[in-house]
């Protein structure tokens, strides 16, 4: 997703979900800087996302790495609770994974 998708996502599931409700996402992070450019991994450092946007949005070459401090602080301004496990090598799922409580 590109960055106002990523801001869009999180107002309208904000939106709709009740008081309370739970939001479960993942996220290309920290796992996946091996796989950055030397100019892209620059920018990611630096706690800005990365996005690979040659491809139209919503294909799958269409890819986005999301810094966890980005990330967090668009998540802590619409939710209570924000939690944030990191992906890595010794899962399946590399991803990261986000949690949070409206």
């Amino acid at each position: 997703m590109s960055d106002r998708a990523i801001k869009q996502w999180i107002a309208e599931l904000w939106r709709v979900l009740a008081p309370g409700g739970v939001l479960i996402g993942t996220s290309h992070g920290d796992y996946y800087q091996r796989i950055l450019l030397p100019h892209e991994r620059r920018i990611y450092s630096a706690g800005q996302p990365v996005f690979r946007s040659r491809y139209t949005e919503g294909r799958k070459l269409f890819l986005s790495f999301l810094p966890s401090i980005y990330l967090k602080s668009l998540l802590k301004d619409k939710f209570s609770r924000v939690q944030h496990l990191p992906g890595n090598d010794l899962t399946e799922f590399p991803q990261d994974t986000w949690i949070a409580i409206k």
